[in-house]
């Protein structure tokens, strides 16, 4: 056969093989297409249905960063929410970007509250928070000043140090207040934390969102998965006391919860306020109505000492919850959908705190 014949012979088998691969690819490529676009689809359809069903188990306002830096961030102002994750909470964001509820002007407060997620407070209804229970208390009170008007700021994750390091800028940017509020479950510091709350260290500010960051906040059920990670990861690690075991540790500390707390409250009478500070603290909750408060005996004396040496109102809760425990088996702590006597303090504790607040900040005035 000519050389001619077979060289178009070979070619024409080429072609037809090369055909054949080719058809075979397209139909791959198509398959391939295919499994990608109903994984996408069914993926698509489940991060609905998480969210339709996220929407009334954790419908929470959007975080945005705060320009006036007297919280590290801020919820979107004016927002709807409920929250069932751990007890059941609803409510609508006030005209800052906080949880309040009872009245409309809250660029002129007479009492601010800071703290951690305790104060935050999404686990109760607005209307049940110690702050809106001290609204209440001072409007229905014949001989209080039924003008002074309260106003929450606490954060998820704003612990004590963080409180520390914004008080000024609190005390600063509201004019109107007498009374800054600052809560702790806390009195485990260490040495090194007492220095950085005396260097402001833990002033951390929230920056621009990413473009991930954006479509987290208008995803539902992603907002939720975030919000979960945040308290599994940013829980306050320093609840647990530490020991003062030696005379060198408890020199040391006491020095520097001294130091902490003059700060403070001369920061607070330079700008005209009050300093309050709030303990709560974790308990062992015993048979036969006992409850046994966890905190180190240590600690709460040199607390109470560096308040009295400095002019501060230290209002500790202790006695009250483990009287009311005692009388009633009602803990502080703890939700039926969580852990009865755990976690984040539910209407009980929220209404036994705004009821001491109350009246010390009353008696203040009154004294």
């Amino acid at each position: 056969m000519p050389w001619h014949i077979q060289a178009e012979a070979h070619l024409y088998m080429v072609i037809i093989n090369s055909e054949g691969l080719f058809q075979k690819g397209r139909f791959g490529l198509k398959k391939t297409f295919g499994c990608i676009f109903k994984v996408i689809l069914s993926g698509s359809l489940a991060l609905f249905i998480l969210s339709a069903f996220s929407l009334v188990y954790f419908n929470g306002p959007p975080i945005i960063p705060q320009p006036e830096l007297i919280t590290k961030n801020k919820f979107v102002p004016n927002r709807a929410w409920s929250y069932m994750g751990e007890g059941f909470g609803y409510g609508v964001t006030d005209s800052l970007g906080y949880n309040n509820v009872y009245y409309d002007d809250y660029t002129s407060p007479d009492v601010i509250v800071m703290g951690s997620s305790h104060m935050e407070a999404v686990h109760v209804p607005a209307r049940n928070t110690c702050t809106s229970v001290m609204d209440k208390l001072f409007a229905e009170d014949d001989n209080a000043d039924n003008n002074i008007k309260c106003l929450n700021i606490g954060r998820s994750g704003s612990f004590f140090d963080q409180s520390v390091s914004y008080f000024e800028t609190v005390a600063k940017h509201f004019d109107t207040a007498k009374y800054i509020i600052v809560e702790t479950k806390s009195l485990g510091w260490t040495i090194e934390q007492f220095e950085g709350m005396l260097n402001q260290k833990y002033r951390k500010q929230m920056g621009p969102r990413s473009f991930a960051a954006n479509v987290t906040v208008a995803v539902p059920y992603l907002r939720l998965f975030v919000k979960q990670t945040e308290e599994l990861f940013l829980q306050d690690k320093s609840a647990d006391p530490l020991p003062l075991s030696t005379t060198q540790d408890k020199v040391e500390y006491a020095t520097k919860m001294n130091e902490v707390v003059k700060m403070m409250a001369s920061q607070a009478k330079e700008h005209g306020k009050q300093l309050v500070i709030l303990h709560h603290n974790t308990f062992s909750y015993e048979e036969q109505q006992n409850a046994k408060s966890d905190d180190d005996p240590e600690q709460m004396k040199v607390l109470e000492d560096s308040c009295a040496e400095n002019d501060v109102i230290l209002v500790d809760v202790t006695d009250e919850f483990v009287d009311h425990y005692k009388n009633t088996y009602e803990v502080a702590y703890g939700f039926a959908n969580s852990e009865i006597g755990e976690g984040h303090l539910n209407k009980v504790g929220h209404r036994i705190i705004g009821e001491e607040l109350y009246k010390a900040i009353n008696d203040h005035i009154n004294k």
